[in-house]
């Protein structure tokens, strides 16, 4: 029997990667870059969305389509200039894939919109799900935008908007970031470190794109696991590593001077919980489950 065909948009990251390795038996993959070395790799297209190019042949179909294209968040510090550049590698890689599909280029059956949690702001102590209203911040009209620039391509097929948490991977992304500071007995508690964070480990996410391709949905935050406060879990790491941390609390107001709209992601809360938690049947990992696999 063949394989579906599933495209993935930014598939050289480190969520694509994850993905692209998680579906490999069972969909036919093909990978979206802009990396001009790989164009006559099989499987592979090159694309450059801000020049309008799209390296696919044309009336390509394909049975599910993920868009994960955008610059890391995290990478750099929020000047004028990056997040311009934020902006812009989301809304153009969007703009470009919706366009190609509503004009007929390429199709699909199921088009997955990458977004994050950072779309609800600070939400302080509030449990937020997918009915919760946007928040302020860049980050969260950078995932507004970001989601109404792919809403029109529901007029072609299915679309699912994927609010993607905090990663949580023993080798790449937020923990090992984290895991430095702790080996050397620092605790960095930013604004206090009692605001929420949302998580999903890195294989739970690949399961929850493959039910949501299994049981389309319009909207999801794709975590299945409780959210835990910052301190808990810088905590909870200390004692699995067997170290006494040293807590320096770092005040919002200083983060906040010193790194502007960036320090959105040291402090803001994010306490989001799925309503669709009860229909995925995948465990719901505690940080203690995820350090100890």
């Amino acid at each position: 029997m063949e394989h579906k065909k599933l495209l993935i948009a930014g598939g050289t990251g480190f969520i694509g990667r994850k993905l692209m390795a998680f579906f490999a038996s069972k969909y036919q993959i093909y990978i979206l870059s802009t990396n001009p070395s790989i164009r006559n790799q099989p499987n592979f297209y090159f694309w450059l969305p801000e020049e309008n190019r799209l390296d696919i042949p044309e009336k390509s179909h394909f049975d599910v389509i993920i868009n994960l294209s955008g610059a890391n968040i995290a990478e750099k510090f929020w000047t004028k200039s990056r997040k311009e550049t934020l902006i812009h590698s989301r809304i153009q890689s969007t703009r470009l894939l919706k366009s190609s599909i509503l004009e007929g280029q390429i199709s699909c059956d199921h088009f997955i919109q990458a977004s994050a949690t950072g779309y609800y702001g600070d939400g302080g102590l509030e449990m937020l799900d997918e009915n919760s209203q946007k928040g302020q911040g860049f980050l969260s009209d950078l995932c507004h935008k970001w989601e109404l620039e792919a809403k029109p391509i529901a007029e072609e097929c299915k679309l699912s908007i994927m609010r993607i948490p905090i990663i949580m991977d023993l080798d790449e992304g937020f923990l090992p970031n984290i895991r430095k500071t702790i080996c050397f007995k620092f605790n960095l508690l930013f604004g206090g470190g009692s605001h929420y964070i949302t998580w999903s480990s890195s294989d739970d996410l690949c399961l929850i794109v493959s039910s949501l391709i299994e049981s389309p949905k319009p909207l999801i935050i794709a975590s299945m696991s409780d959210p835990i406060r910052f301190v808990d879990f810088t905590n909870k790491l200390a004692d699995f590593y067997g170290k006494s941390l040293w807590n320096i609390k770092i005040p919002a107001k200083i983060l906040e001077t010193i790194l502007g709209d960036f320090s959105e992601l040291m402090l803001y809360s994010q306490r989001c919980e799925s309503q669709f938690k009860k229909e995925i049947s995948i465990n719901h990992m505690t940080i203690n489950d995820f350090l100890k696999v």
